[in-house]
């Protein structure tokens, strides 16, 4: 009962905050209703907008905004760029506004859909083939502009409309934050856990610590509300367990669909074993041990207090707070990647899955009304440069970069520091650089040539993969006799809704079939009546992809079709 009050009373707390956040973008769509004319009276003005409100990304924007006014001013040309930022919450209203009014940042944070990407931004696959003409000097020189990314752009292409929309500003990985003083202190180890058996000691060793000093310690610091701690653990022994059905249970090469992996589980398939499918939710039901009494009703700044405070032993998050977790905390920390399974026979240990593309982000578009195409164009090149990238995502955000061979340690050498005007020009030792460049090193995405990540088992769709976790926030809080049986079950219970989600999808993929013919009749004709070879090369390349897409949405559509049939046939575990 206490617990459905706290549940109602955040519940109205976040209401009240979406309003506020609402209002504070319908104040700041008043205040930059106009972003003012394309001349000023001293020069050309731009400018750049986004949701990013994390220590460091601001700051250093604001000198890559110095440093690129700087460089137009040698050229002869006077420009000021105005940095907008808008809290995530209103962002998406913010962003539909200004889009709809006309008049909107030139260069701005992408959200939305790849139907608002497509009717409102600039393509930019005829300019991401050319060279990025601020990597002259660096390792980055001459390679065209799309190669410079360490996915090679993969994330960023619309499947849809064969087309890139915006390029990313970050790379970013999950990890675990470790309150060195209180792990060493506990568990008299130096050495950190990396195996999952040698985690849940350290955990255990934690918890009775709390008890021996008669204080309350929280082995694991979980983001409960939003229920990513628990997704987190899940997504990361499942692919170390299970990436392998990537290469030998898909139907057309790829790796496999959730629907595939329903429609082989409905038929029988001897290839693909439930049971271990089933493997993470013993995980996190043994894992979720240490979780914090009420952790469902903890969100992430709440549970970034508690570490910071010297309650929490390990937190697992995403490397874009490491700035923050390491500089407001008055212990050390460390940052270690999610343990592997190790040598305990109970489950299988793939190790480490490629992370290179998945956690890049922070993608930035150019409207097509912007005021002025080529300087926005210009500017968007400028901040995705080598150097730049140094400076605002590795020098200021402790971030990860997104372009390739990147050198961390450069990001505090002379040049970089040169640039710095805001708090981190200040005089670094050699110590502190190093201790710097190893934490970031730490959060460096694994680049790995094994296995990715596959399917969850229980992500089918927005409603039903919400309810899954809460089965397995279930779990956690109940712990069943046996929490594989309990889940399954469960995810089978709701069969209903597990039909209508594929009734949903099934509507969706031929909407975007229809979309994706129209355009390909668009790039045919479009071919025809260009004259320029590289112009006619650039459409033919777009047709073929768009074909492609067709044919894989076609294939989808047949396992939708077929699921359906199946879902009514999967078996319970008795």
């Amino acid at each position: 009962m206490e617990e459905s009050k706290l549940q109602y009373i955040l519940n109205r707390i976040g209401l009240i905050c979406f309003l506020l956040f609402f209002a504070l973008s319908v104040v700041m769509v008043i205040r930059n209703g106009s972003f003012g004319g394309d001349i000023l009276s001293d020069g050309k003005r731009l400018t750049f907008a986004h949701w990013q409100l994390e220590d460091g990304f601001r700051e250093g924007y604001a000198d890559a905004i110095k440093e690129y006014e700087r460089i137009k001013a040698k050229e002869g040309i006077k420009v000021r760029v105005v940095q907008t930022t808008v809290p995530v919450r209103g962002y998406p209203q913010w962003f539909l506004t200004q889009l709809i009014g006309g008049d909107c940042a030139d260069v701005i944070e992408l959200s939305g859909s790849e139907e608002i990407h497509n009717q409102y931004f600039l393509p930019l696959s005829r300019y991401l083939a050319a060279p990025n003409p601020y990597n002259k000097g660096t390792p980055l020189e001459g390679m065209a502009w799309r190669d410079t990314f360490a996915d090679d752009m993969v994330s960023a292409l619309s499947q849809t409309y064969s087309e890139y929309f915006g390029v990313s500003s970050f790379m970013t990985t999950t990890r675990m934050y470790v309150n060195v003083d209180l792990y060493e202190k506990a568990t008299g180890e130096k050495k950190m856990p990396e195996t999952l058996d040698e985690w849940i000691l350290a955990c255990q060793k934690i918890q009775e610590y709390g008890e021996k000093i008669g204080r309350p310690l929280i082995p694991i610091g979980v983001r409960g509300f939003d229920k990513g701690t628990i997704a987190q653990i899940f997504t990361h022994f499942n692919n170390i367990i299970n990436a392998d059905y990537n290469d030998s249970i898909s139907d057309y090469g790829y790796g496999p669909t959730i629907y595939e992996i329903y429609h082989k589980l409905a038929i029988g398939d001897k290839n693909i074993d439930l049971d271990r499918f089933l493997a993470p939710v013993e995980i996190v039901a043994e894992v979720g041990k240490y979780f914090a009494k009420g952790f469902s009703a903890i969100d992430l700044e709440q549970t970034k207090f508690l570490f910071n405070s010297g309650t929490v032993g390990f937190f697992i998050d995403g490397t874009y707070n490491a700035f923050s977790m390491v500089n407001n905390s008055d212990f050390r920390v460390d940052i270690i990647p999610l343990p592997l399974i190790g040598p305990n026979g109970k489950y299988r240990d793939l190790g480490r899955m490629t992370e290179v593309g998945g956690g890049a982000g922070g993608r930035f578009g150019i409207p097509k009304n912007a005021r002025d195409i080529e300087l926005a164009l210009d500017f968007l090149q400028f901040i995705t440069s080598y150097k730049i990238s140094q400076l605002t995502m590795v020098r200021h955000s402790k971030w990860g970069s997104p372009l390739k061979q990147v050198n961390y340690r450069e990001a505090f050498g002379p040049e970089i520091s040169a640039m710095c005007h805001c708090k981190n020009k200040k005089e670094m030792t050699k110590k502190q650089i190093e201790e710097e460049v190893s934490l970031l090193e730490k959060c460096r995405p694994y680049e790995g040539l094994g296995y990715t990540g596959i399917a969850n088992i229980y992500a089918i769709g927005g409603k039903t993969q919400k309810d899954h976790v809460l089965t397995l926030e279930d779990i956690i809080i109940h712990q069943p006799e046996n929490p594989k049986k309990f889940f399954w079950n469960s995810i089978l219970s709701r069969r209903h809704d597990l039909l209508q989600e594929l009734d949903e999808t099934i509507i969706s993929e031929k909407r975007t079939l229809w979309n994706l013919d129209g355009m390909r009749a668009t790039f045919a004709v479009a071919e025809l009546q260009t004259a320029s070879p590289q112009e006619k090369e650039a459409y033919d390349n777009r047709y073929k992809l768009n074909m492609e897409g067709m044919i894989n949405r076609f294939q989808q559509l047949e396992t939708l079709y077929q699921v359906i049939e199946d879902i009514p046939n999967l078996k319970e575990i008795e």
